[in-house]
């Protein structure tokens, strides 16, 4: 509950830079990335409002997606497939205009079918949670 951990894998196998978001009024990243073995290139925030939320999933697309990402060079402009739950910080106009002009394809999970259909959380980090 005051952790969150977006992740993601591509259909080669490669992972998405990993973003991790903190249930805190204030938080300062480096205190994360001073501790040995942590990578440089996670994403670390925290989550306090609506508005960091909507700015940290903005940050994460950019970052796993954006030109310069390895996901942008290793597509090279071909459409991509794009699953995700339907929390509102995914769909707004902001979010339409990045998939469009990167060839994403977005595609909302049905409600209520997001623990049988997100893969990662059940086969791989389901062990986990107990």
């Amino acid at each position: 509950e005051f952790v969150m951990v977006i992740e993601g894998i591509c259909v080669d196998g490669s992972s998405l830079k990993l973003t991790i978001i903190l249930k805190m009024e204030e938080f300062i990243g480096e205190w994360f990335h001073r501790i040995r073995g942590v990578p440089e290139d996670i994403l670390f925030g925290c989550l306090h409002n609506r508005g960091t939320d909507e700015k940290m999933a903005q940050t994460y697309l950019k970052q796993n997606f954006g030109e310069g990402s390895t996901i942008a060079y290793k597509v090279q402009g071909a459409y991509q497939l794009l699953l995700f739950d339907g929390h509102s910080s995914h769909i707004n106009a902001a979010f339409l205009e990045f998939y469009v002009s990167h060839n994403i394809i977005p595609y909302c999970l049905p409600p209520y079918t997001i623990n049988r259909l997100q893969t990662l959380n059940v086969s791989v980090f389901g062990p986990y949670k107990h």
